[in-house]
């Protein structure tokens, strides 16, 4: 590392992670960092290894502040949603950090070469990484939500969700097959355990009608959709599930984000969409507006396809149609997927979802970079 190795590191473990190994990996690479040698010396790494609090707790980022009290320096044991959780709180400590990723798909531990899965190569190339690992810079990204939402007397209030992210977030059918997930989860995520949100998703899905803004430096809104069926991918990263690549612009230093529109009326027309980013054939979009930059434009194959911009800020609003009487239908339509409901809004953010109320015909969501930024350890081979 450039500025030297480490005092003090914080090792923070999912439980879930890895099948149930986080503890077990933690405990491995605890033991492994306090015999390592840096520069023909015996190292002086004060290692504490503590497991993260549990997701959806209110008090999490205080106690994972709590955690990184006094590091130097946090390696984090778990999927993206693992590390997502901890960004907040790195980024405000300025501690730097790097993973071993343990989840499904482990797309921030593949964006800087880290290691995934416990063994002993995983564990040999994280002592590699703090000896020749460099400290990089980047974005963070947030988003903030607020639904209209009818209480039992008609009345409509405002309720709001705001989350961070450093990948990528989505408002469409893979954003409601995660919340599905979410709901029934009880232990650690396979890709199999995708087939029966899936389903449902196929069965009650619906896509709602969506405007898009981008905001640049100017602050002026420059409108790119207006009313259009679909779906929505916000990218601070080029990396996406199963090695799909939709926004395959995205840089996630450049202090903008990249918003991707695709145009839909229903489940299958967005499968569509899906069985194209996995040919990798969706990126050839023209430029087209000015002030749009990179990536703006419209895919030249398509006449009229997917849109796609990039701002300091992207604004995006979704409304679903007879959001009730759909609801009623889908439920008497999948009866025999079990209990689910028609969602009215979904939004994931690193492939975890977040809960918005399902009666909402209306939603308003505002994508930007956050002030702080995370420090990483990336290594290049």
């Amino acid at each position: 590392m450039t500025q030297g190795p480490p005092k003090s590191i914080a090792v923070l473990y999912n439980p879930l992670s890895g099948r149930g190994q986080g503890a077990a990996a933690a405990e491995a690479l605890s033991i492994r960092l306090e015999s390592v040698r840096v520069g023909g010396n015996e190292s002086e790494y004060g290692v504490r290894v503590s497991a993260l609090p549990k997701p959806g707790v209110v008090s999490a980022m205080q106690e994972i502040n709590t955690l990184l009290q006094g590091a130097q320096l946090c390696i984090v044991l778990g999927g993206d949603g693992t590390v997502r959780a901890t960004l907040p709180s790195l980024a405000s400590l300025g501690i730097p950090m790097l993973t071993l990723g343990m989840g499904t798909e482990n797309l921030f531990a593949k964006q800087f070469n880290m290691p995934r899965g416990f063994g002993e190569s995983s564990l040999a190339q994280i002592e590699q990484i703090l000896r020749e690992g460099n400290i990089v810079e980047i974005d963070l990204a947030q988003v903030h939500v607020n639904q209209h939402v009818a209480d039992e007397q008609g009345t409509l209030n405002v309720e709001s969700h705001e989350a961070c992210f450093s990948l990528m977030a989505s408002m469409g059918p893979d954003a409601s097959i995660v919340q599905r997930l979410s709901v029934t989860r009880n232990g650690p995520i396979r890709h199999w355990s995708y087939v029966r949100p899936i389903m449902k998703e196929v069965l009650a899905g619906y896509l709602p009608r969506c405007t898009v803004d981008v905001i640049m430096d100017d602050g002026i809104k420059r409108r790119l959709i207006d009313g259009q069926q679909g779906f929505v991918i916000i990218a601070n990263s080029e990396r996406y599930a199963l090695g799909m690549n939709p926004i395959p612009h995205a840089d996630m230093s450049d202090g903008f984000l990249e918003v991707g529109f695709f145009p839909a009326s229903g489940i299958m027309q967005a499968a569509w969409w899906y069985a194209k980013f996995m040919l990798d054939r969706h990126h050839k979009a023209r430029s087209a507006g000015e002030g749009a930059g990179r990536g703006q434009g419209e895919d030249s194959q398509l006449g009229g396809g997917c849109v796609r911009g990039r701002g300091r800020k992207i604004h995006v609003r979704l409304v679903h149609a007879d959001l009730g009487k759909r609801m009623r239908q889908g439920d008497q339509l999948a009866t025999m997927w079990g209990r689910h409901t028609p969602r009215g809004h979904a939004l994931q953010v690193d492939g975890d979802a977040v809960h918005l109320a399902s009666c909402s015909e209306e939603c308003e969501a505002v994508f930007s970079i956050c002030q702080a930024r995370v420090k990483v350890i990336q290594f290049k081979r």
